[in-house]
């Protein structure tokens, strides 16, 4: 847990998700950082060896350098063409930016394995 910030004797803290995403990723930009750590965004591995993956990279061949993608969870299946995948390297680096206009990640993704779960995530979660 990271404190935030202190107010007026109040302490704010942060719970992070994943408990090695930034030494996994260390080239992430930090709002993205922040975010997947504050459960706006996620982050999925892509399946390389997919279909729809091959497909997709022989339209945007820059796609080939991704490993993850990253994604919002509460956007509706109704409103996926106005959403953005970001599509990362193994270092955290942005290859590219792909509109829900002109792909789909259905069938292209999978869990990260080497992202951990914080303990404090896991404890503060139902059913993790």
């Amino acid at each position: 847990m990271k404190v935030l910030r202190e107010s007026k004797g109040y302490v704010m803290h942060r719970l992070e998700k994943y408990s090695n995403l930034q030494e996994r990723l260390p080239a992430l930009k930090k709002v993205l950082l922040d975010s997947i750590q504050g459960d706006i965004l996620e982050i999925k591995k892509v399946r390389l060896s997919c279909e729809e993956y091959e497909g997709v990279c022989q339209k945007f061949p820059k796609l080939s350098q991704a490993e993850f993608v990253i994604y919002s969870p509460y956007v509706e299946k109704n409103y996926h063409a106005f959403e953005s995948f970001i599509f990362l390297d193994n270092k955290g680096n942005e290859v590219c930016h792909i509109s829900g206009q002109d792909m789909a990640l259905y069938g292209m993704l999978e869990p990260c394995k080497e992202l951990l779960l914080s303990e404090e995530y896991q404890n503060s979660q139902p059913f993790v």
